[in-house]
């Protein structure tokens, strides 16, 4: 009987989501109507809808932003799921059915919500993943998330990837992040930021940083 009830309330799910823009249109919000079921259900209604199903991307980019609304910071199953989601289709695409798929936004959603939930103890991976992924947008909300995490133990290599990147978008997210988490061994770096052929919003950001840091 539970698990038909719950089957039941995932069908009631996927009818809500589907209708999303027709609700956002007569100003009726559903992301509150999700969270009041908790970030358990929230964590069932991911595991109905395996990875690499086509017409299940989008949704699972939902319900993985809504998971990072409704978690608290010491649940390991919340983390663990977040974690795992984070390697999801990790080359940038994954194929099937002869249906090219980008799963950079799972990895990206998954990411910021792990910041939004504060654990700091996930920050070695959000870091890989700054660090390593093939796609800029997921590099960068990784880098958003080290912000809200605010762990130290980021900086080394948030400082290692500013001086070795060239990319405006990717400096300046690095330079907002450094200003937030205000450690002073960025202030090198930083003020070298201002010296370089970034544009003019970046240099704007980092002398911003910089009078962010703790000293």
């Amino acid at each position: 009987m539970a698990r038909l009830v719950f089957r039941a309330g995932i069908g009631y799910a996927l009818l809500v989501l589907a209708a999303l823009p027709s609700l956002h249109a007569q100003h009726v919000t559903v992301d509150d109507t999700i969270i009041s079921q908790g970030p358990k259900a929230i964590i069932r209604f991911l595991k109905e809808f395996e990875a690499y199903e086509p017409d299940k991307l989008e949704l699972r980019v939902k319900l993985i932003k809504l998971l990072g609304k409704a978690a608290n910071k010491g649940d390991e199953e919340i983390r663990a799921q977040l974690l795992n989601s984070l390697r999801e289709g990790y080359t940038s695409v994954a194929t099937r059915n002869n249906i090219t798929l980008d799963y950079w936004k799972v990895r990206a959603e998954s990411a910021l919500a792990l910041g939004r939930i504060g654990d700091p103890s996930v920050t070695p991976a959000v870091v890989d993943l700054a660090f390593n992924d093939e796609d800029l947008q997921v590099r960068m909300c990784a880098i958003r998330s080290l912000a809200m995490l605010k762990d130290v133990r980021a900086v080394p290599r948030m400082i290692d990837m500013l001086e070795t990147t060239n990319n405006d978008r990717f400096a300046n997210e690095l330079v907002v992040a450094l200003g937030e988490i205000g450690d002073k061994r960025a202030f090198p770096v930083l003020l070298a930021v201002t010296q370089r052929n970034f544009n003019e919003e970046v240099q704007k950001n980092a002398l911003l940083a910089i009078k962010k840091l703790k000293w």
